[in-house]
């Protein structure tokens, strides 16, 4: 792999669509490690059956069944297709939920970068109340603690955002407005194109 590679973790609304909207507007090409769940989970069960616990369900199954970092080495196998038809600026992932797609990205991939991205949890409700996707659980917010404690602190072959998010080259807080992000990026970028 030649390209640059970035990856993004964070929990549900904490803005990791924007910052792949970021990149794309650079030239890269997105890929979202839930699109081989959201593929699974149709092709066996129908498109409707494709929801946040049906996705993280399926996550940890492939996570048991071929290892923790399954979903990672899908990603580079991705990754490698892509360059080679494509070309792009690089590739910004998203969806990267557990420390073992981390390693295998960086085994496969030693210039791989991670951003984790954060916000107050009474903002990413809002948020997620506000974009209203029918897989968030936003009936309460205490369905949306429930299922952010699930998806942050797995065990085994379970979803673990926080630990994912503490092996990130940089850590992002998005708690203002989308021009500051952009802002935050903008840096990180020129300070990351200055260490190769």
């Amino acid at each position: 792999v030649v390209a640059r590679v970035i990856g993004v973790c964070g929990g549900m609304g904490a803005g990791k669509e924007e910052v792949l909207n970021f990149f794309r507007a650079r030239g890269y090409m997105a890929f979202s490690l839930s699109n081989v769940l959201r593929a699974r989970i149709a092709a066996r069960l129908g498109p409707d059956a494709v929801t946040r616990d049906n996705l993280r369900k399926e996550g940890n199954e492939l996570r048991t069944q071929y290892g923790p970092g399954a979903l990672g080495v899908k990603a580079v196998d991705y990754i490698q297709a892509e360059e080679q038809q494509k070309h792009p600026a690089g590739f910004i992932i998203d969806s990267i939920r557990h420390p073992d797609e981390v390693r295998a990205l960086r085994a496969a991939i030693p210039q791989f970068r991670l951003i984790a991205l954060d916000a107050p949890m009474a903002l990413r409700f809002q948020r997620c109340e506000k974009r209203a996707r029918e897989a968030d659980p936003t009936a309460t917010l205490l369905t949306f603690l429930e299922a952010d404690d699930r998806e942050s602190y797995g065990e085994g072959a379970g979803q673990r955002v926080r630990e994912t998010m503490a092996l990130a080259d940089a850590y992002i807080i998005n708690a203002t407005t989308l021009q500051d992000l952009h802002a935050k990026l903008e840096n990180l970028v020129r300070e990351w194109e200055k260490q190769q």
